[in-house]
């Protein structure tokens, strides 16, 4: 027998250990497979509403993790707030809070408070209590996730910025409108200088500004707000955008509490044929755009106008999509509250 040589004695601990690393790495390829089949099955339960079987698909991968990986490695800890986000959305907030507050404990504990993910675990926290609409909490913790993003991320990142529209939603849903409008105008100056006029955020902002100022009576500026916003607006995203519609409709609404009537009207009309024009006379668009016009030819004394508008939207609908269709039914309603009659079991 050939005796083995020495160079191929050092040699044979490297093969062994190659085998073994080679052996390591299709071992975890196969486990990360795993992990984003049960992460796709969950994702896909989880918009369609199926929040059992979207839990069980998150516990699988979080099960391969753990083993795998540990309990408290990032991607773990991601899929943690995954199956808390899940929860939220199943309206579970106990158990959403209590995943959440845990998270974010561990994430601070390993990265600091002003890494990644420790910032989205506190962002999904604040949104938890926003749902349930602990609202001076939720305002505490975003402010705190505020600061935390300034240091982190810079005051005009926007995911800084995005905290800060959100205390300022906050501050309106708590009635605080004095507040809301200067956290508001303190926002939409530094959209306006770091993003510029025509960006989305901008023209949200400028929106949302403007319902606050109708909140305080402000009609006049908020029409002024909701104008800029749809003229801009519509150059930038088209016509018959949802956005350009619920622009339009606020300035409708606002040049109506002005006593122009006729001008909210007339804006309504634009929506509806840039509607009926892009989308279709079937679109549900196109029925919303509908809905607010028959609204304003009420309140001007137009009502066989508004009954003969939401009759022929009914036509169209029994048409194309049928009497049982929910859009169908809608516009069923509508008639029937026009013409008196009491709507169908």
């Amino acid at each position: 027998m050939k005796a083995i040589s020495f160079r191929t004695l050092r040699i044979l601990p490297l093969l062994g250990s190659l085998v073994f690393t080679t052996s390591q790495c299709i071992h975890a390829d196969e486990n990360d497979d795993a992990v984003k089949i049960h992460e796709k099955k969950a994702e896909s339960f989880k918009v369609t509403g199926r929040y059992s079987e979207a839990e069980k698909e998150y516990r699988a991968a979080l099960a391969i993790q753990e083993r795998t990986k540990g309990p408290e490695h990032p991607e773990t800890l991601r899929n943690r707030q995954d199956l808390a986000n899940m929860w939220l959305c199943d309206q579970k907030y106990g158990e959403a809070e209590k995943e959440l507050r845990a998270v974010l404990a561990v994430n601070e504990r390993l990265f600091g408070p002003k890494h990644r993910d420790a910032l989205r675990s506190r962002d999904l926290l604040c949104s938890m209590l926003s749902f349930q609409g602990r609202r001076d909490e939720a305002v505490a913790e975003y402010r705190r996730l505020l600061e935390l993003q300034t240091r982190a991320l810079g005051a005009n990142h926007r995911d800084t910025l995005r905290t800060r529209s959100a205390i300022a939603s906050m501050k309106m849903c708590m009635s605080k409108y004095a507040e809301a409008e200067k956290e508001y105008r303190a926002l939409l100056s530094i959209l306006l200088r770091v993003f510029g006029p025509d960006d989305l955020s901008t023209l949200w902002t400028r929106y949302q500004l403007g319902v606050v100022l109708e909140s305080e009576h402000k009609d006049a500026e908020a029409a002024q707000q909701f104008r800029i916003a749809v003229d801009r607006g519509r150059r930038v995203l088209g016509a018959a955008t949802a956005d350009i519609q619920a622009w339009r409709w606020a300035l409708a609404g606002s040049l109506a509490s002005q006593g122009k009537r006729a001008e909210g009207e007339k804006e309504c009309r634009i929506v509806l044929a840039d509607s009926e024009r892009i989308l279709g006379a079937v679109h549900h668009y196109t029925l919303q755009a509908c809905v607010e016009l028959i609204g304003h030819l009420e309140r001007n004394g137009k009502k066989d106008e508004a009954l003969a508008l939401a009759r022929a939207a009914l036509e169209v609908r029994m048409k194309v999509l049928g009497a049982e269709d929910t859009s169908t039914r809608w516009a069923q309603a509508i008639v029937n509250g026009l013409e008196g009659k009491e709507a169908p079991d």
